[in-house]
């Protein structure tokens, strides 16, 4: 009888593979999926209000009627029409985000606001960010801070 040259895997270097394989799934799975899952949820948050800070101005500029914006320590940013009274929109504020101070300002009918002052957020992690708003424009801007600041 001959003997046959075989060239196949024995067991030992299958089971190799397979628990280098298990190991490398086993990490990637507990990559810091919480912190990818909060920095979206912090992006489409900032996303959010940018659109709903500008639905507000263009609705009291279009219908002439002052609209609030009350950042409220609740976790809920409110917009409401003054005169009308009606609470068009409301946001959630994430909850790994904690707002730090509570603000209300009115975008008046031009378009501009009545107040100004800096929101402040703090995220699980203890970075910040601020939305500033400038005094008269109606403009604002969202500013990013590392590690922990008092306010």
């Amino acid at each position: 009888m001959k003997a046959k040259n075989q060239s196949a895997f024995t067991l030992i270097e299958a089971l190799c593979v397979l628990s280098v394989f298990s190991i490398l799934m086993i990490f990637l799975t507990s990559l810091p999926y919480q912190q990818l899952k909060a920095n979206y949820q912090t992006k489409v948050f900032k996303d959010q209000l940018k659109s709903q800070l500008y639905l507000a101005q263009d609705k009291a500029i279009i219908d002439q009627d002052p609209v609030q914006v009350v950042f409220s320590k609740r976790g809920i940013i409110y917009f409401w029409q003054i005169e009308s009274r009606k609470n068009f929109s409301q946001l959630i504020i994430p909850k790994h985000l904690k707002l730090l101070n509570s603000f209300s300002f009115y975008y008046l009918s031009s378009g501009r606001i009545n107040d100004f002052e800096t929101v402040y957020f703090e995220n699980s992690e203890g970075n910040n960010f601020e939305l500033v708003f400038q005094l008269g424009s109606g403009q604002f801007v969202f500013k990013e801070q590392k590690g922990k600041q008092s306010y």
